[in-house]
């Protein structure tokens, strides 16, 4: 007896999969609808509108086709006696049906239906295989061989793990990909006879196309200065009382000053109405990073305002820092430096100083005030000798009582209308103390220094360590060991999940390091959403005192594309070597280069510069540390303006070097003859095409070239 085949397969990288929904104004005018039947034989019994092969399309007159579903149509099924049926759920009679649907004033063509009075079961089931090695998203083929051809029992096709198979129909084939990787077994199931089935089966392995991998190195590695990353740590907060601090926090008040500090750091965002900088960090560290502490009586100082003020270096700070340290364990014995140690590299964990003065440009300070220019918020480092039994101190954060205050906060709490932050849409302001604690744990700021010269902006606005607004870039995440990685190394199709909730990211590259280092050169992928640490900022336009307002943050999804180029040099024979690496475990590391640019107007132009490497014509400088490619084909790599929902690449969206690569510096510094490439001169070898953006999630299609 001659088989019938049902051809199943398993997607080719590129292929559009269809969908099933309603059909929104999206598309203009209908042109027709067609309906195809793959199965033309069913049991009199059985139902039309659960289990056939029936499939259903609409299409328009600007060329789109899309499938429709039973929820799209109106149904009309009908016998040769006549007898018409709406949305019928079983046929009545056996014999010769006509279907056709109608949407709007459209009819469909009408197709023939036998059904027979009689279960015809299936005898035998082959399932033979040409090539099966699939990946996630991936795409093989494969047959049904169904023996008799003209069956009319239903025939059921199962996966071990169905929660992670999407199946789809098209021209009465079926596409299947996979979206976890592991072991499956694909069984395809039919009646043998009234209480019987026959089945056959077909294991197979899916492995992981997306190249998930985790980062062996982080800006701890990089530099023992910098706080732990991972773990339970704990920071010693010390607030830091001046002989004249009672000028601007009446005596009286002082205690609900010291309150609101440990609530800004260790309270929760319910409390705050804002994450505080403890939930802010366990969040974007996925449980990770655990942050808790002790936070101090005031150090009685005997420094005045102006003492600390005016001060021209960092040693003076160090000092009262030093000494507020010392003089803690000293009158809490019970409280010993190890518990401060977490790594238990012999240096405290870190330290946060908040002293008891109004930062020098905050809301109610005279012009002389602005004088004292020590009065700001900054890290700190100093390169001590360890000790692992009494741990010593390495970075401090310094910043003053009044970026925790608006307008009316600062009045109740301190009873001084003195403040530097914004309290209109929270309880109590922890912006820069979550900027300020990104710089203890490394990271660098991605703001241009110079920017008021040269109008640059290269990451937006809208990322921590840019405007103190938002949660971090993937790179930042990254870097202190908290993001979630996947390095394909092939072309494939890839689901990626917004960045906020899974710290996913897409890393491409000509070559990846053979450290896992993410001090590198590469380009990330992400799935950026107005969600998670993104959300408040995005809702409200921070706005502190003294200061214009800042960015907000795009308003939908879309993937943000970044340039990072991390890669690290050291001091070679009195200056920094060209020869950049990518190993935090070479002598001496530090990164190539920052974001902020030379300044054009003094000299010596590299004094000027954060970066360490320069040449004569200064084109080291002006390569970024992290870099945003935006939405704009053909432009220049000074695209400076503000982040916004035109720098996210939507669905459909194509992204190639010939089309964006003049946003990556190199052919127009080094007048490169070839096409665009990254900073080091290779090519980056990769294109990508965004197939769906769905609610929490992204379908790339990745391109090797």
């Amino acid at each position: 007896m001659k088989k019938s085949k049902v051809l199943i397969l398993l997607s080719l990288l590129g292929l559009t999969l269809p969908s099933c929904g309603k059909i929104d104004n999206f598309f203009n005018t209908l042109e027709t609808i067609y309906i195809k039947d793959y199965r033309n034989a069913y049991y009199k019994d059985s139902s039309f509108l659960e289990k056939n092969e029936l499939e259903m399309f609409a299409k328009y007159k600007n060329g789109t086709i899309v499938p429709l579903t039973f929820n799209d149509v109106s149904s009309y099924l009908y016998n040769e006696y006549g007898l018409e049926e709406n949305i019928a759920t079983n046929f009545t009679y056996s014999g010769r049906y006509a279907f056709r649907v109608k949407m709007g004033a459209i009819y469909s063509n009408t197709i023939f239906l036998n059904v027979d009075e009689n279960m015809i079961y299936v005898n035998n089931i082959d399932v033979t295989v040409s090539s099966f090695n699939t990946r996630t998203m991936d795409i093989e083929n494969f047959e049904i061989n169904v023996n008799p051809a003209n069956y009319n029992v239903d025939l059921e096709v199962e996966f071990t793990k169905p929660e992670s198979t999407v199946v789809t129909r098209e021209e009465g084939k079926y596409y299947f990909y996979f979206e976890e990787a592991g072991e499956q077994t694909l069984t395809v199931k039919a009646k043998s006879g009234s209480s019987t089935y026959v089945s056959n089966s077909y294991p197979f392995t899916v492995s992981d196309a997306s190249g998930k991998f985790s980062i062996a190195q982080t800006y701890k590695t990089l530099s023992t200065r910098n706080s732990p990353t991972i773990g339970d740590v704990k920071f010693l907060i010390i607030p830091i009382w001046l002989t004249d601090s009672s000028t601007y926090i009446p005596y009286d008040r002082r205690e609900n000053v010291r309150e609101d500090i440990n609530r800004v750091f260790f309270s929760n965002s319910f409390d705050l109405g804002c994450e505080s900088v403890s939930s802010f960090y366990n969040y974007e560290s996925g449980g990770l990073f655990n942050l808790s502490g002790t936070v101090a009586n005031w150090y009685e100082s005997n420094k005045s305002i102006a003492d600390i003020g005016y001060q021209t270096d960092l040693n003076p700070s160090f000092s009262l820092v030093n000494e507020a340290v010392n003089e803690y364990f000293i009158n809490n014995p019970e409280d010993k430096r190890t518990n401060y140690d977490y790594d238990g590299d012999g240096f405290i964990d870190g330290v946060v100083t908040i002293y008891g003065a109004p930062d020098y440009y905050a809301s109610g300070v005279n012009d002389q005030y602005r004088a004292y220019t020590n009065l700001w918020a900054y890290c700190a480092w100093y390169n001590l000798s360890a000790d692992k039994t009494n741990p010593k101190l390495k970075n401090f954060l310094w910043a003053s009582y009044d970026f925790m205050y608006g307008y009316s906060t600062s009045l109740e709490r301190t009873g001084k209308r003195i403040y530097k932050g914004n309290t209109t849409y929270c309880k109590l302001d922890t912006h820069t103390y979550l900027h300020e604690t990104g710089h203890l744990l490394g990271l660098e700021d991605y703001y241009d220094y110079n920017k008021t010269d040269n109008n640059s902006n290269p990451v937006g606005g809208f990322t921590m360590q840019d405007s103190n607004v938002g949660g971090h870039d993937p790179y930042s995440v990254l870097a202190l060991g908290w993001g979630k990685p996947m390095l394909p190394t092939s072309s494939s199709r890839i689901k990626l999940r917004t960045f906020q909730e899974s710290k996913e990211m897409i890393i491409l590259t000509p070559e990846w390091n053979t450290y896992d280092s993410p001090f590198d050169e590469y380009v990330i992928l992400e799935l950026y959403a107005p969600s998670g640490l993104n959300n408040f900022d995005t809702i409200h336009r921070y706005a502190p005192a003294n200061e214009s307002t800042y960015p907000q943050g795009a308003d939908k999804m879309g993937i943000r594309v970044w340039h990072v180029d991390a890669r690290l040099t050291h001091p070679v024979g009195g200056k920094y070597t060209t020869n950049l690496f990518t190993n935090a475990n070479e002598l001496n590391p530090s990164h190539a280069f920052s974001n902020t640019t030379y300044n054009h107007y003094l000299t010596p132009k590299q004094n000027e510069h954060i970066s360490p490497i320069y040449d004569s014509d200064m084109r080291y400088t002006e390569f970024d540390l992290l870099h945003l490619i935006r939405n704009v084909g053909y432009t220049s790599y000074r695209y400076n303006p503000t982040f916004s929902n035109d720098d996210l690449f939507n669905k459909g969206d194509f992204f190639s070097m010939n089309v964006y690569g003049s946003q990556f510096a190199r052919k127009t510094l080094f007048n490169d003859s070839e096409g665009y490439v990254l900073d080091s001169g290779k090519d980056l070898g990769w294109s990508f095409y965004i197939e769906e953006i769905k609610d929490n999630y992204a379908i790339i299609d990745l391109y090797r070239l």
